[in-house]
Parts: structure tokens; C-alpha cells; sequence
């Protein structure tokens, strides 16, 4: 699941995002990065979201996007600034990215000084969240799927009951 949803992630931006040169998901630090550079990971740690009812177990995850840029270059400042607000557009209306997940929902846009491997570039970090379920669900199995959940109580239930609306 989650490496399927990197993969993604990259592919996508790659796609969406005119003029990147790297774009890769935990790089090899020791080899050159061609600039500018997109580099993707998912947070420390990955949290419980709120359970479905489908017996998977359904969590959030935050992701980055490390947007790196040479501070050698004309108006770097500005143009790292643009880098992040494009990948985080590209974010948003991905969505999914064709992965069964909620939408992105971008956190934050802000400069980032906190990787080392990264000293000396310019860093604009790209912070969203997907909410996923992972294992198989209840329902997929073969039959109907409900849309629609009522109850009635005893002796008011059959085809002329009166129930009422749940879900």
C-alpha cells in the first residue's frame, strides 16, 4: 500500500510539475541530485484514523515533499517558494494520486532547515495527509454493498414497519 502510493506520488509529480530534474521518494544522499529536486517521505510516525466499520485497520499518514533548490541560482529565494506552492497544487488536485485513499489535504508550506543532508540548498518542505485503510474490508465480499443503514424495533419491523434512518 504505501509503497504503491509513493510510486504514485512521484510519477505524478514528475508529470505535473514543469521543469524538476529530481524527483524521488528516500534518494540515496550519497549521489548527486540533479536540481531542482522533489524528494518525497512520509512522516515518523502514523497515527490512527477513525475506524470505517469495515474491519481494516484505517490510519493517517503525513507526508513531505522536500523541495530543493540551488541558492546559486537568480532569484532562488522566489523561485524555491514557487517550486513548493506547485507541488503542493499538484498535491492537492492529485487527490489520490489513483490509490485508494482519502484526497490530500495539505498541512503546510514552509521552509524547512531541519535535514542535514540537505545543507547549503534552499528547502521548502510540503506537508499533506492521506487517511488510508489497510487489510481487506468486510464488505467487499460478493453481494450488495449497503448505502443505506435503518432500524426498527420488535413487533414494528417486516415490509410494513416503521425504521428509521441510521446511516
Amino acid at each position: 500500500m504505501l509503497t504503491n502510493l509513493h510510486n504514485a506520488i512521484v510519477a505524478q509529480l514528475l508529470l505535473d510539475v514543469p521543469g524538476l530534474n529530481t524527483c524521488e521518494a528516500y534518494p540515496d544522499m550519497d549521489t548527486r541530485i540533479n536540481l531542482p529536486a522533489v524528494l518525497i517521505e512520509t512522516d515518523d510516525s502514523i497515527e490512527s484514523a477513525k475506524d470505517e466499520g469495515t474491519e481494516q485497520l484505517c490510519l493517517t499518514t503525513r507526508w513531505r515533499a522536500y523541495c530543493v533548490y540551488d541558492p546559486n541560482l537568480p532569484n532562488a529565494n522566489l523561485e524555491v517558494r514557487n517550486l513548493a506552492v506547485t507541488v503542493a497544487l499538484a498535491i492537492y488536485l492529485a487527490g489520490r494520486f489513483g490509490q485508494p485513499v482519502d484526497p490530500a489535504k495539505i498541512i503546510s508550506i514552509h521552509e524547512d532547515d531541519f535535514k542535514q543532508e540537505l545543507d547549503g540548498y534552499l528547502v521548502w518542505a510540503v506537508e499533506w495527509e492521506h487517511d488510508l485503510c489497510v487489510g481487506t474490508s468486510a464488505w467487499d465480499a460478493a453481494g450488495v454493498t449497503p448505502t443505506e443503514i435503518n432500524i426498527a424495533y420488535a413487533p414494528d419491523t417486516g415490509s410494513g414497519g416503521t425504521y428509521e434512518k441510521v446511516l
